[in-house]
């Protein structure tokens, strides 16, 4: 995972045009399909839904998601991994697909290197710390003292595998005793969280945006090096007291292995173009998510990077698969 914002956007612009080759006049010509790993509702599912519109108008052909939620995003990974590469099926992965999983479980049904081609880079999903409107803290630093008092007696709630690492990274570093419930997606953890269910979570601020503008969950820190504009008055984790704790989630788009690169050149053209839509950011960033574009081999560098980097980290997080 990149470490700052401004790193990130140097890295994956840093080749902003699209590769140098023969781009298929043909292509397309019947409907696109984005298998989507993430619970209707959810952030994931949020700002995929949003980008296929876009490239609906820019590709001239329907884009249509098809939600395939369940098994931490590994039964939509599986199904593209599977699919005819001739770019009309594609999967718009989070973070936890590309990168926690092929740690976290021993047997994956896919490689993220070998079995899917980079298309382009989508958005960044800052993660933010939040708590039960009840539970009577304002800060991190109240939190953390309020759950040392009473180790093992408070629940945090996680969707999948990026999330659990994230908040167990969190509990290592803290020393605290949180206890896991596992949901669906980032819509149920958000439900839970509201209810009381759950007392804290580590959730994408484009699912927890509502509820927090709401006054129904509350935000204590964000896990980005620096404020995303929406939440503007949350400090960052090292802000708040917890230095150096920086954790950048990732949305990005794929097709499966063998896709000719002239079919991605124009998939990657096509959502560069929808990502430059002033519409089109101003719902993501509303939404909760910072839009980036990126070419095909900045992408496939960051999947390389970020995989290492949670390898190393995960060396120090006790967890177990989902």
């Amino acid at each position: 995972m990149r470490n700052a914002f401004a790193a990130l956007s140097i890295a994956l612009g840093a080749c902003a045009a699209a590769p140098d080759v023969a781009v298929a006049q043909s292509f397309p010509t019947q409907p696109i399909r984005l298998i989507n790993g993430g619970a209707v509702g959810g952030g994931w599912d949020l700002a995929a839904r949003l980008l296929a519109e876009r490239m609906k108008d820019d590709l001239g052909q329907a884009v249509v998601v098809d939600s395939k939620p369940g098994a931490d995003g590994i039964i939509a990974a599986s199904a593209v991994a599977a699919a005819v590469p001739d770019g009309y099926t594609l999967m718009p992965a989070v973070t936890s697909t590309m990168v926690m999983n092929p740690v976290m479980h021993d047997k994956l049904p896919y490689e993220p290197l070998r079995d899917f081609e980079p298309i382009s880079m989508v958005c960044i999903y800052p993660l933010v710390l939040a708590v039960n409107a009840a539970v009577p803290v304002t800060t991190l630093r109240e939190f953390i003292a309020y759950a040392k008092g009473q180790p093992g007696r408070l629940n945090y709630g996680s969707a999948n595998s990026g999330y659990t690492f994230a908040t167990e990274t969190f509990k290592q570093q803290t020393g605290l005793d949180l206890y896991r419930i596992p949901y669906k997606g980032s819509a149920q953890t958000v439900t839970a969280l509201v209810a009381g269910d759950v007392q804290v979570a580590m959730i994408d601020a484009a699912s927890a945006l509502p509820q927090i503008k709401a006054g129904r969950i509350r935000a204590l820190a964000v896990a980005s090096p620096e404020r995303p504009p929406f939440l503007p008055d949350t400090p960052t984790m090292s802000e708040a007291g917890l230095p150096g704790f920086e954790l950048v989630f990732w949305l990005a788009m794929f097709a499966p292995a063998k896709t000719p690169r002239d079919v991605i050149a124009r998939l990657h053209t096509s959502v560069e173009r929808s990502l430059k839509s002033p519409e089109l950011r101003e719902r993501l960033l509303t939404a909760g998510v910072l839009p980036m574009s990126s070419t095909p081999q900045a992408l496939g560098d960051m999947v390389r990077r970020d995989l290492a980097q949670v390898r190393e980290m995960a060396k120090t997080v006790r967890m177990a698969a989902e």
